[in-house]
Formats: C-alpha cells, structure tokens, sequence
C-alpha cells in the first residue's frame, strides 16, 4: 500500500515546499487548499517534478470539509503524516480586504487547528506524525489563567461561542478598517497562534495513546505572501530584530516540516520548533 501525507494549506508557498520535501518520504501527496487558482499552480509544480499527488478544495474553518479531507486523504493509501499550515496573517496581499479582522483571524488559525487536529486523530496509529503550524508572533502573546480557560472553551463551545471569547482576549475589536487595524490584529494573530501551541501540548498525551506524535513548527519572517507587501521601512525593521538579517526561505522551512515527520524525529511530540532567525532573542531576553 502506497504511503500517504495530507497538507491543509498546501498550495502556498510553505505547503508547497513541504510537499516537495515529503515526497521523498512518501507515495503521495494529498493537497488541500482554500483556493483553485493556486492548487491548479502547485499541482503543475508538483507535476513537472513528477511527484504523485491529488487535490482538494477546501476550508479548513468548516469542520466536515477537514473530516472529509481527512477521509479522502486516507482513502489514498496508508495515511502516516497529516500537516496544516492553513492561515492568515494580521495583513493580507487582497486589495479589497486589506487586513484581516480579529474574527477572520481566530476563525481560521485557531479554530482551523482545532478541526484539524480533531479531524486527523481518528487516523492516528503507531508512528503517524501531525504537525501544526503555530508563529514566531506566539511567544509575544501575554499569557495568564484567564486566557488559557478562553483556550480550554474550544472543547465544549460551539464555533460562534468561542470565536465571541476568543475576541474578547484583545484589547480592541475592530471589524472595520482603520487606521489602528493592523495593531489590533496582529494582537489577534499572536494570541490565535499562542492556542495553535497550547492545544497541541495539550493534545499530545491522546495522541501518544494511539503511538502517534503531534507537535507544532513556529515559523519566523519567511518569504511569504504575508512579506510580499511591506513596504521597504518594515522590511527593514524586521531584518533589524532578527540576529541573522534576513528573511527565511520557504524551501528551507519545508525541509524543517519533513525533518519533523521523519523517523529521525521519532522522540519529538509535545513541542514546537521555532525557526525564526534568532528574533524572539530581540524581545525581553537577556543579551551578552
């Protein structure tokens, strides 16, 4: 039987180099995406490199959509490796929707981990590997016990209920674009990555149970279509806070993903990888 991995968001420019790198591990590569246009281009990518693939839309906020991506997937072969780098940044390259809103922001990178987390631990079995993808931007977040039982109410709220608390976390709740937007939702983005984190700690004993593994990677200022846009000044204020000067590369990072998913890896569950350049060092950290 054919081996599987299934990547949620991977016809963007990390679940495409993601893909790339685990189809050297395995048979197949199921993609699923938000957007046609961009799995028509990553499946000619995947397909000039000759790496076996199929392709799925879907949305990774609606929890029957993940479910049956998740079962088509499995129907593929032996599912052993399930990804969701699926998200939204605090700013977008839409013209039309500039930023995005805190709601938008909670639905799709903490609501969307919750499904998919859910989702694929009915496939989980001796060896299997999830992966989510959290944020360099988490370990900016402030957290306290009031926050974590918000995070806690995932379990037993409806997905109206806790997108309504996780909202009331920030400081400002803005759905209208003004001038103190950005500010506000890149608030919103910390703290909906901070519960990718803390849900997948908290996750990793049911896991275990199964023989599987769970763990989350932080990606830093990669170039992405979330850097596409900043003008020079920001560009430049982000090299400045990160120790090796640079932006990451995509390639690189999916690299990252595969080295996680691989039997090297097989002692790491529980925890995040954090792949940023050193730029959590430039934020209240003691400096030689």
């Amino acid at each position: 039987m054919k081996t599987v991995a299934a990547i949620i968001g991977g016809a963007g420019g990390i679940g495409r180099a993601t893909a790339i790198a685990l189809s050297k591990q395995v048979d197949v590569i199921v993609i699923g995406d938000l957007l046609q246009e961009n799995i028509d281009y990553t499946s000619k990518i995947l397909t000039s490199l000759n790496i076996e693939h199929v392709c799925q839309v879907m949305d990774v906020r609606e929890r029957e959509q993940v479910d049956a991506f998740a079962a088509f997937a499995a129907e593929q072969g032996d599912l052993v490796v399930s990804v969701n780098i699926a998200g939204v940044g605090p700013s977008t390259t839409y013209k039309d929707t500039p930023y995005s809103t805190c709601r938008e922001t909670y639905d799709t990178n903490s609501w969307g981990a919750y499904n998919s987390v859910e989702a694929f631990l009915a496939y989980a079995k001796e060896g299997y590997v999830h992966i989510e993808t959290a944020s360099q931007a988490s370990y900016y977040a402030d957290m306290d016990e009031a926050k974590l039982e918000i995070f806690k109410g995932v379990t037993s709220q409806t997905r109206e209920e806790f997108l309504d608390a996780m909202c009331s976390i920030t400081d400002i709740f803005i759905d209208d674009p003004e001038e103190d937007e950005p500010e506000v939702n890149g608030q919103a983005y910390c703290f909906s990555k901070r519960f990718v984190r803390e849900f997948v700690n908290a996750s990793t004993w049911r896991y275990a149970r199964k023989g599987a593994r769970i763990l989350t990677i932080s990606p830093g200022t990669h170039w992405t279509c979330h850097v596409w846009d900043l003008d020079e000044s920001s560009r430049e204020g982000n090299h400045a806070l990160t120790p090796l000067g640079t932006y990451g590369r995509t390639v690189d990072l999916g690299q990252i993903y595969a080295f996680a998913a691989s039997p090297v890896a097989k002692y790491i569950s529980g925890a995040d990888i954090l792949v940023d350049g050193g730029g959590t060092t430039s934020f209240g950290s003691w400096k030689l």
